[in-house]
């Protein structure tokens, strides 16, 4: 009888034990979709902010660039090199000699870098001329937003101008 019990008490065990398993990893199935879809809507957040720049860029409008871009802001581009600093880039979107015919994103990715940082990366085809001089009608651009405030503020930019794969 003794046996028996402690055989049907190792069993409840047992089975509380898997049970237990079952409901963590359910938990965490739950908490890892609730992360996805909190990070799909910070990417979709941030792409509607950096398309909205690249709007106001082609508008020659820097009211959106001094609402969102950090004081500190750094960019890094084939017309203007480096930039260092709002006023700068404000300065630069409302001065600029380029015509901006469109442009379209692609292949957004948030890749977080802590729980107050993200670099957004994407793909920039554009018609774009600038001094009279074509730009590369494909770009690679990567930003650095982070979080001050309750807000997201855009800190870095750069885009690098994408060339034909060899042959």
């Amino acid at each position: 009888m003794k046996t028996i019990t402690l055989l049907l008490l190792g069993f409840a065990l047992a089975v509380g034990a898997v049970a237990q398993d079952e409901t963590k990893k359910s938990d965490e199935k739950k908490s890892e979709k609730k992360a996805a879809a909190s990070n799909d809507k910070l990417q979709a957040d941030l792409v509607t902010k950096e398309k909205a720049l690249w709007d106001a860029w082609g508008k020659k409008d820097g009211k959106p660039f001094e609402e969102s871009m950090n004081p500190d802001t750094v960019g890094v581009d084939a017309v203007n090199g480096i930039s260092i600093g709002r006023d700068t880039a404000v300065k630069q979107v409302t001065t600029h000699n380029c015509e901006v015919k469109s442009y379209n994103l692609s292949d957004e990715k948030v890749t977080p870098i802590d729980k107050d940082a993200v670099i957004l990366t994407y793909k920039a085809d554009q018609d774009v001329t600038c001094g009279g001089q074509k730009m590369p009608s494909t770009v690679y651009a990567s930003s650095i937003w982070k979080k001050q405030g309750g807000k997201w503020w855009a800190a870095f930019h750069q885009e690098t101008p994408a060339t034909p794969a060899p042959q």
